[in-house]
């Protein structure tokens, strides 16, 4: 019991919850919304519960494989939450990284082969990509910053991909306007939260000669790069609230009480955030903004 409830951590379950949350909302809320009554998806539940169970596979490996070439910097930043070597090995972490990845690939190929079989090689990038992340992008500057964020926007937009009847690179809809909103949404907010745990984590990362941008710039240029970013978010959030008022004005107030008044307070607390404990603080406020902006799918109707 010891050993799964690590496996759990390990994994970082509740940020898996959140990727299933979104790919499923997506599913529901986007796709499935706005679509003629004598018209279906491709995509059953069942399929889609595949797609999640893939995605989360893959995303829980990756968290593996990060703390596994992380074990130094973790050893100085959170010694008290320290899984490996504790109570699991590095071997099996490596056992366990290669039993999750292959699932995935075998969840997923049945999915690709009814669809299109190259869209298995999407699953295999993500992986890959993960493994090149823990290995060296982590400790370049940005670099690893915008592969996450690139990744966990990437969750959102492939659900889409996978339907065959959603037509992706595109905005001639609402539908496909509304998913790359999401997409947007998700890609910003983990960038700004990556560089928030990067100033957290800033003893550790520089013990082990990384070079994120806390280290490379210091903390007050940090906070400018994070506040320029901050600002696109709430600019693309608050022109979607704006033009939705009309027709929704639910959703649009949601947006600005849910997700753009609680940015402002986390963006005046990250001005005056000195020390760890401030930003595992944002860190912390800036997953609950997260998972406000998933939950707001289920608000939008056009």
């Amino acid at each position: 019991m010891v050993k799964i409830l690590a496996l759990l951590k390990l994994v970082r379950w509740p940020n898996l919850v959140f990727i299933a949350l979104t790919q499923m909302l997506v599913y529901l809320f986007i796709l499935q919304n706005g679509l003629a009554p004598t018209k279906t998806l491709s995509l059953s539940i069942s399929d889609v519960l595949l797609l999640i169970s893939s995605t989360v596979l893959i995303a829980g490996s990756g968290y593996m494989i990060n703390d596994y070439f992380d074990i130094r910097i973790d050893a100085v930043n959170k010694p008290q939450r320290l899984v490996l070597s504790k109570i699991i090995s590095r071997r099996a972490i490596i056992i366990w990284h290669v039993i999750f990845n292959v699932m995935a690939l075998l969840i997923i190929l049945n999915l690709a082969r009814q669809n299109q079989l190259r869209l298995l090689l999407l699953q295999l990038f993500c992986i890959v990509a993960l493994v090149i992340y823990s290995v060296s992008f982590k400790r370049k500057l940005f670099v690893g910053n915008l592969l996450v964020g690139l990744l966990i926007g990437f969750s959102v937009l492939l659900v889409g991909i996978y339907e065959p009847q959603f037509e992706v690179l595109s905005l001639a809809s609402n539908r496909q306007k509304l998913l790359w909103l999401y997409t947007a949404f998700a890609f910003l907010i983990t960038l700004i939260r990556e560089i928030v745990k990067d100033a957290e984590d800033m003893k550790g990362d520089f013990s082990e000669a990384c070079r994120t941008i806390p280290i490379v710039y210091g903390l007050d240029k940090t906070k400018k790069i994070v506040f320029v970013i901050y600002f696109l978010l709430l600019g693309l959030v608050m022109a979607f609230a704006v033009r939705l008022f009309n027709s929704n004005p639910i959703s649009s107030t949601y947006f600005l009480l849910g997700i753009v008044a609680p940015s402002l307070v986390i963006m005046y607390k990250l001005r005056l955030a000195k020390g760890t404990a401030d930003f595992a603080r944002l860190s912390s406020w800036i997953k609950w903004l997260t998972l406000t902006g998933i939950l707001s799918m289920m608000l939008v109707n056009f």
